[in-house]
């Protein structure tokens, strides 16, 4: 339990195969509803699904999926 309060993470077995993890809780933040709007409002500039993907494709360029 110390070592797991120091921040050490440990890999479950049984028999030699991993079966899950165990690992500190990381500490819950207060957010203010306010600043989440801050943080997202860069997302809400487009009015319609497809001035969203042009942004996108202006950005990152358009998908190729013929490739």
């Amino acid at each position: 339990m110390d070592a797991l309060e120091a921040g050490d993470d440990f890999i479950i077995t049984r028999n030699g195969r991993p079966v899950g993890e165990l690992r500190p809780i990381q500490p819950q933040r207060d957010v203010v509803t306010s600043d989440l709007k801050a943080r997202f409002a860069r997302f809400a500039g487009a009015a319609t699904a497809a001035e969203e993907r042009a942004e996108i494709d202006a950005a990152f360029g358009a998908d190729r999926l013929d490739d």
